[in-house]
């Protein structure tokens, strides 16, 4: 039942189908009638939300009356609920609903749920007790409380005086609801009635027509929009209010009297009146001021209100422009309860049989019944533990689902050897859907696991019910039998004594002895104590036989019919217990389904513009997406040369002529071939490798080769087989100071297609080919090729310092900040203003080159707070955080004591100075950029948490953190760091997050890089906490302690950003 006729009003039904919300002040938008919808299944009412006073959509769904009922038992409360029906088909429904629910007390719900009923429908009792669900009242012995409605609109259609005194002597018939309007109007002959002292019904009642809509609309305090209609300022015209009228704008109750009296007025808004006509009883919604004034007056007659389930305690709810109805909704089930499916009892067994009774009342009725109630027990039990079952498989199955998905998600946004386009953005999708299944799942066991708990408690009640009615109920049986065993003792005595007086008359005595304590006992002596022991056994079989008759009398009326009820009562509820669980169950599984129907493959018009699964993976575009990756590299392409020649190698020419080529004039300057020179892929970044063309050359001889000038490209890929021409004459030599940039004459240089490279040389994991490393561009990060010429190389205008190379000339600069392979050249002694570039001696094998240790803090990334990088960068995670953890995640997730183990300090130190000097300028993609030593960016990224000013966990913070580790309940301790880490500050929590994932993913890989979250915790917790000196000594546990839960529960506690 709902008070309404209509959803708009007081649910999201025109929200949840896309339609306008219904505007109760204007009569505008979606208002389907209820009887157009189901409660449950696809579209169902259980999916609505309500609206609050104020039109605002809330959290709370539309509970139905079973639900209500449970709140009442839960609450232990006893309260007395009448049931307004609207609508006449769900009277019936609503009593096999409340069939077999009880409150704390154990009274059946149908005995204190008042039935107020429109009297045109039952006008007679005979019509109202020829219903099946009053019949089954009547057998059930259920007292039904009952109010005819008497209404001035139903005049005409029916003597409504007659049904009131045919209903008053009924004991089913609590009061009646006279809906008077004003004195003398019609039916005020039904209100004298009851006032009549020779009335059975001696109580009347009415609704308090208090007006829905108490104050202007200048309160602003409604999310309606009531822009097109505005409320007098008055409201009382003529003591009179606006009320909320269905699918029109609100009205005067004047304006809606039915059966209009002679002066047009509704006097039902009127308080005092109200109270003037003798009224019991009142139906309103403002109950706090009927309270109050009843109370002033010395009339209210109940010290306890329940108004609306709450009371006011902030002074805008009483401000509220209409006040909305309690909504109770009723599951549409059949009028008629099928056969054999009632809520616990078939049809066939409504009416208990003979033979059943039989049984019941007999002497092993209550045992029978104990047994019974055993049996129901044990099954309760048994299906609690299959829900506990279940509940932790759907728990299990959905953490792990959600889990998959929220990987795959980070995993496809880290790894950019992935596909992306269409192709990323719909698997994106796909995985939320199965988060969304993962999160119905989750709903799924949280119902399931609540189904288990609300049948231990059943279980526990039936089991304290049976010890007690197993109690009494055989102790009442035991004192019968023993009152019946103690009569026959006594009828035995009696007997036995009865015959020995009877032979002592007769004289039927010959042999016997009749000895007293004087000697033998003549006849009559004997006949007389006989006589006297025979007349005491007889009263003392009397007696009993008064005291069994009476312990049976009890126990057949009173007892055993009481420990029957009481047993029998039990087992119901026991087993409607467990049946209303049973379909529960099934209807949260269909629930499930449907839910998960819907998110794979929603109907057409449902949830906006929802795709389904199909959909989102049809969109993925694998020609889009390839022509879009292949166009992404046109500027790469690499200019080809302009023609194609033949030259000679010039020791094969002529000593006497000069090198010649084909196509070329002779007077073409000659031709000199370039050294060679291979790209080095070792762990340090030394100019000269094992395997490499330099290393070829011995120590006294000098590298082959002319000198190069800056504007000329060398290649990788070099012909091995190249010859050093001629030394240059001193006229050649350049002279030149540190700095400068002055072209040298060379010879011209004509760039040779490069052999295929040697099967002994290994790719590295960076552009090789000249064409790709001029596309790429000095941004590409990798360090630049090293000319070997001892001239400056070509600057880029970075406006950064540049790295010396060791040959007096600043080498070229990348952009990229890391520091270029030295040259080949070497510097003559002398001053600085006068070195001379010699050819170099290729120096020994594995020789490392030490990099800039000690650069100008141009902008400082160490030692400084996160909230000032974040200002200054406007990055909310530090670009040497993100750095560290992209070399973790490439090449050290797998690494033996990854964090846990130290990398080279003087390394160490070198990049903390490159990144003091230009931090974007790094990257860590290419493992040579940290001398391929993945702990190395390990120990990089814990240094530079430890000179933070200012901790990641905050010294503000850092007490709470220490408390909150010291709950010994996981979810306790989870919830409190949860709650602490939401108030740090932004850039706080942006790298804590970071930070935390990244460590969650280490930790997915513990079988192989054996760092699990209490190795990491103690890892880290000294650099995200501080340090533990001081008062922070006795903290060391629990620091490591708060590291281990957030990153046990790391994606519980950062999932939803």
């Amino acid at each position: 039942m709902i008070h309404d006729h209509g959803l708009g009003r007081t649910t999201d039904i025109g929200e949840l189908t896309g339609q306008a919300a219904y505007n109760p002040y204007t009569a505008e938008g979606f208002n389907p009638k209820v009887g157009g919808y189901n409660f449950t299944g696809l579209g169902g009412i259980e999916q609505l939300r309500l609206r609050d006073e104020q039109g605002r959509v809330r959290d709370e769904y539309v509970p139905t009356l079973p639900q209500m009922i449970e709140s009442i038992f839960d609450s232990g409360v006893n309260v007395v609920l009448q049931l307004d029906f609207k609508d006449e088909t769900a009277i019936e429904p609503a009593y096999w609903a409340l069939k077999h629910l009880t409150n704390r007390a154990g009274v059946p719900a149908n005995e204190w749920c008042i039935y107020k009923l429109q009297s045109v429908w039952y006008q007679t009792p005979e019509i109202f007790e020829a219903l099946p669900w009053v019949q089954d009242a009547f057998r059930s012995g259920i007292k039904l409380a009952f109010i005819p409605v008497y209404d001035p609109d139903y005049v005409g259609i029916f003597d409504q005086l007659a049904s009131a005194k045919l209903f008053s002597p009924t004991n089913y018939t609590i009061s009646l609801e006279v809906e008077l309007r004003n004195v003398g109007g019609p039916i005020q002959d039904i209100l004298d009635y009851t006032r009549d002292e020779s009335s059975p019904i001696r109580t009347a009642g009415t609704f308090f027509a208090g007006g829905d809509f108490t104050f202007p609309n200048t309160d602003k305090l409604t999310f309606f929009d009531t822009a097109n209609y505005s409320l007098p300022a008055d409201l009382h015209i003529n003591n009179t209010l606006y009320t909320y009228v269905e699918n029109k704008a609100p009205m005067l109750l004047d304006a809606q009297v039915g059966n209009s009296p002679s002066d047009g007025h509704d006097y039902r808004s009127d308080f005092n009146w109200i109270i003037e006509q003798g009224y019991q009883w009142v139906i309103t919604d403002t109950a706090d001021e009927w309270h109050s004034r009843l109370e002033r007056q010395g009339l209210r007659n109940v010290s306890r209100l329940i108004a609306d389930g709450r009371k006011v305690v902030d002074g805008t709810l009483a401000k509220i422009w209409y006040k909305s109805h309690l909504i109770l909704v009723i599951d549409s089930s059949p009028v008629h309860e099928p056969a054999g499916h009632s809520n616990g009892i078939s049809a066939a067994t409504k009416e208990t049989p003979k033979q059943v009774e039989d049984v019941m009342y007999s002497d092993i009725g209550i045992n029978t019944l104990l047994n019974r109630l055993k049996q129901s027990i044990a099954s309760a039990r048994d299906f609690a533990s299959f829900l506990q079952k279940r509940s932790k498989l759907e728990e299990e199955q959905s953490g792990g689902l959600k889990r998959l998905a929220s990987l795959h998600i980070i995993e496809s946004q880290r790894k950019t050897e992935m596909r992306g386009g269409s192709y990323a953005t719909q698997v994106g999708e796909v995985m939320r859907v199965h988060e969304r299944i993962a999160e119905n799942g989750m709903q799924f066991a949280l119902s399931l696991h609540q189904m288990h708990e609300d049948l231990n408690v059943l279980t526990a009640n039936m089991e304290r019910g049976r010890k007690t009615a197993k109690h009494e109920g055989l102790e009442a049986e035991k004192r019968a039998s023993d009152a019946e065993a103690a009569m026959q003792k006594a009828k035995s005595k009696y007997d036995n004594l009865a015959e020995d007086y009877d032979r002592a008359k007769t004289g039927d005595t010959k042999g016997s002895r009749r000895m007293g304590l004087k000697g033998p006992k003549s006849q009559e002596q004997y006949e007389s104590d006989l006589q006297r022991k025979v007349q005491a056994a007889d009263a003392d079989y009397e007696e009993r036989v008064r005291m069994a008759r009476t312990q049976r009398e009890q126990l057949v009326s009173q007892l055993r019919p009481k420990m029957v009820r009481q047993l029998r009562e039990l087992c119901r509820e026991c087993d409607a217990g467990v049946k209303l669980q049973l379909q529960k169950f099934a209807t949260f599984n269909e629930k499930l389904l449907l839910g998960n129907g819907m998110i794979v493959s929603p109907l057409n018009g449902e949830h906006g513009a929802q795709r389904s699964l199909r959909d989102v993976v049809a969109e993925i575009d694998n020609d889009k997406d390839f022509h879009t990756y292949v166009r992404g590299h046109a500027n790469k392409i690499p200019p080809r040369p302009s023609e194609i020649k033949y030259e000679q190698h010039p020791t094969l020419a002529s000593k006497t002529q000069q090198p010649s080529s084909r196509n070329v004039s002779s007077a073409a300057p000659p031709v000199l071939q370039p050294p060679v020179q291979q790209p080095s892929l070792s762990v340090n970044t030394s100019s000269s490798q094992p395997g490499s063309m330099n290393s070829r050359y011995s120590a006294s001889q000098a590298a082959p080769g002319p000198l190069v000038a800056p504007s000329q490209s060398q290649a990788y890929n070099q012909p091995s087989y190249a010859q050093a021409p001629p030394v240059a004459s001193p006229q050649q030599q350049t002279y030149l100071s540190y700095g400068q940039q002055q072209p040298v004459q060379s010879p011209a240089y004509n760039h040779q297609p490069p052999p295929a490279r040697a099967d002994t040389f290994t790719t590295p994991p960076y552009p090789t080919d000249p064409a790709e490393r001029s596309a790429s561009g000095s941004g590409s990060g990798y360090p630049p090729q090293q000319t070997g010429s001892g001239y400056p190389p070509q600057q880029t205008g970075s406006g950064y310092p540049p790295q010396q190379t060791g040959s007096g000339y600043p080498p070229q600069q990348t952009g990229s900040g890391y520091p270029p392979q030295q040259t080949m050249g070497t510097v003559a002694p002398g001053p600085p203003q006068h070195r001379s570039t010699l050819p170099q001696q290729p120096p020994s094998a594995g020789a490392v080159s030490p990099g800039p240790s000690s650069l100008p803090s141009l902008r400082p990334t160490f030692g400084v707070s996160l909230q000032d990088l974040f200002d200054r960068d406007q990055s909310a995670v530090p670009s040497v955080v993100t750095q560290c953890i992209n070399a973790v995640d490439h090449f050290g997730l797998d690494t033996t004591g990854i964090y846990r183990q130290s990398g080279t300090q003087s390394q160490v130190q070198r990049l903390i100075s490159q990144f003091n000097h230009n931090p974007s300028s790094i990257d860590f993609r290419n493992p040579a950029n940290f001398y391929h030593d993945v702990h190395i960016p390990a120990t990089l990224l814990k240094q530079f948490f430890k000179q933070l000013p200012d901790p990641l966990f905050t010294h503000e913070a850092y007490q709470g953190f220490i408390d909150a580790s010291k709950f010994d309940e996981e979810s306790q301790r989870r919830d409190g760091l949860h709650a602490l880490i939401n108030e740090l500050p932004d850039p706080n929590y942006a790298t804590m997050r970071a930070l935390v994932l990244h460590l969650h993913r280490v930790t997915l890989h513990e079988s192989k890089n054996r760092m699990g979250s209490g190795n990491l915790g103690v890892c880290f917790a000294p650099s995200l906490m501080g340090t533990h000196t001081g008062s922070q000594i006795a903290d060391a546990g629990l620091q490591a302690r708060v590291l281990d839960t957030v990153l046990t529960n790391a994606t519980a506690i950062f999932d939803e950003d």
